[in-house]
């Protein structure tokens, strides 16, 4: 194994280009021994492989242009019998080519990419790398890199503000400015904040962590200044709090951040940018608000690209509901409120109908940042989105009873006329009457806004930040014919005949025509539920496209290479490819039939 210096150079390799850490979190993304042979095979927690492995944040692309289509099969096949020898599960095998986003290097670096389940095995992990290699050279496939990585890393790092009820709150500006009183010679330092930071998608059970972003070029590793950190935290009965430096350019990667990326004008403590809450942006919302008279704001369920949305109390028919509020130049666009009065005042029997979303209620509401258009719906307590997140393998009744729901509700929008264009994990939503959601609520976590120098304090701004008070997991042990099933937002939908709109539908859930600039119809639906059945039965999707920091045309390419992969062999190999990702009861003759 390598010596101390060795391991710590070698440590960008594992953690998003960071050079310094000090932990004393289990739950960290960074904890546990990083160790590299004299062969440069990297053995660490979450992260295996060699004799190249390119810093993360790295970027995923095609090989379909160095190699056709038999050798990589070949490849992966190689890796999928090692994996198998050594008893190993995996979610996913690819032959791709891999490229910093921090550092880039010259060239792609050509890599079997396996992504592994949230359960790390350091030393089978490390060995699966090493004689996955050594049989790769042994049938002459040389220049290829093993990577070995737990999926939560591979899909990124989640960076939120730490709750005003943690220890450190208050404590945080005197610890700042010690902690930059101590290191007078701190030129290369860009930035000094605190954040919870980690690879859990439940973000508040990731550890709070003092992160020093430091400039792009620099070359100390920082590791005793982390240490050092580390102690003066401790000495303030912080001992629990991480330490990692990091190069800056890694800030603009990291995945979800609270509020959305474009928000990037204004300032909130601690450390995350409030400017999407402007003249035609979000409504500033806080908990016990009143809208229309009538709905009593209870809870934060989660917001998209154009709206937040809310869980809500009808104080006249004593029932909750579900509140979203548009940003103000969505209002003025969006074709939903038509599309679900529509769908709401059809008086057609059809069976998919209860299968879809239908709305209660809606009014405009006029506020600092403009006039909102608002929708009232039937709450829900969960989506696929969250159902997939906690990676519960789900059997062939779950899949089974939950799509023919979706495929209810999708045939009937067909029926009608109507394209969806946006089925994902996220807008499929669950619900049954064994739970009452206000009970399951998580506490709110809030963030004060502190508003910079010299600026005017207005109402246009929320006076604190809160993240989703949504639960994970908490239908995962609800019996599949006890749920009930819906397809939500509908603000991407049109009608089959209007050439004019544009699909929203999510890259790696494109239909081949979408890539290919051909005529569309409801058929990119059918691709797309496809893709979304996949997903909630296995909790990864078809077509794994890492999309951050590449061009629509390179997210084109990667897809298209994908689909190639896994299809280019018939129904036949296609349903070989599903074999190897789903659980043993989807085997059988069922998933031929499938793929037909």
């Amino acid at each position: 194994m390598a010596s101390p210096s060795v391991a710590t150079s070698s440590f960008s390799q594992v953690s998003a280009h960071s050079m310094g850490f000090c932990s004393t979190s289990s739950t960290s993304p960074f904890d546990g021994p990083v160790l590299v042979d004299k062969a440069r095979f990297l053995q660490s927690p979450l992260r295996a492989g060699g004799p190249y492995l390119c810093s993360l944040p790295a970027r995923t692309i095609t090989t379909r242009s160095y190699y056709d289509s038999a050798t990589v099969h070949q490849i992966e096949g190689y890796a999928t019998e090692v994996l198998r020898d050594l008893h190993l599960q995996y979610q996913g095998i690819r032959l791709v080519g891999r490229h910093s986003k921090v550092a880039p290097e010259p060239e792609r670096v050509t890599t079997v990419l396996i992504r592994m389940p949230n359960r790390p095995q350091l030393e089978l992990w490390y060995r699966a790398a090493r004689e996955i290699n050594q049989l790769l050279l042994r049938h002459c496939h040389h220049g290829i890199s093993v990577e070995i990585i737990e999926t939560d890393l591979f899909n990124g790092n989640y960076c939120s503000p730490v709750e005003s009820s943690h220890s450190i709150f208050p404590k945080w500006k005197n610890l700042a400015q010690e902690i930059v009183a101590h290191y007078s010679n701190n030129n290369d330092w860009i930035g000094l904040n605190c954040f919870r930071y980690g690879t859990n998608p439940r973000r508040s059970s990731n550890p709070v962590t003092v992160i020093i972003r430091v400039r792009k070029t620099c070359r100390n590793p920082f590791v005793t200044e982390a240490r050092y950190i580390h102690d003066i935290l401790a000495a303030s009965g912080e001992a629990e709090v991480d330490v990692l430096f990091t190069k800056d350019a890694t800030k603009s990667f990291v995945l979800n951040s609270t509020v959305p990326r474009e928000a990037t004008t204004g300032s909130v403590y601690p450390g995350v940018s409030i400017g999407v809450y402007k003249t035609g942006g979000y409504h500033p919302v806080h908990l016990g608000d009143l809208f229309n008279q009538r709905y009593e704001i209870v809870g934060k369920w989660s917001y998209g690209q154009f709206s937040t949305v809310w869980l809500a109390k009808d104080n006249r028919l004593q029932r909750d509901v579900t509140l979203k509020i548009l940003k103000a130049t969505a209002s003025e666009k969006s074709k939903e409120l038509s599309i679900l009065t529509e769908l709401s005042q059809l008086s057609i029997s059809h069976p998919g109908k209860e299968h879809v979303l239908s709305l209660l209620d809606h009014f405009a509401h006029n506020g600092p940042n403009g006039s909102h258009l608002c929708l009232v719906f039937p709450s829900m307590l969960s989506d696929g989105e969250a159902m997939t997140a906690r990676g519960k393998a789900r059997d062939v009744t779950f899949v089974r009873t939950v799509s023919t729901q979706i495929i209810l509700g999708l045939e009937f929008l067909h029926e009608l006329n109507f394209i969806h264009s946006d089925l994902h994990p996220a807008n499929i939503l669950f619900n049954t009457n064994q739970i009452k959601l206000q009970n399951v609520l998580m506490p709110p976590e809030f963030s004060p806004v502190r508003w910079l120098p010299g600026i005017e304090v207005d109402s246009s701004a929320l006076q604190y930040l809160m993240i989703s008070q949504r639960p994970y997991g908490m239908l995962d042990d609800t019996n599949a014919s006890c749920l009930m099933v819906k397809i939500g937002d509908f603000g991407g939908a049109f009608q089959s005949n209007d050439k004019n709109s544009l699909p929203m539908t999510p890259f790696g859930m494109r239909a081949p025509e979408m890539l290919n600039g051909r005529s569309l119809d409801s058929k990119i639906d059918i691709w797309a539920l496809g893709c979304l059945i996949f997903q909630l039965a296995t909790n990864e999707p078809l077509f794994p496209l890492m999309t951050f920091g590449c061009t629509n045309e390179e997210c084109r390419a990667n897809l298209s290479d994908l689909v190639t992969q896994a299809t280019g062999n018939g129904y036949v190999g296609f349903a070989a490819h599903l074999r190897e990702r789903l659980q043993s009861d989807f085997a059988g003759s069922t998933i031929p039939i499938l793929c037909q």
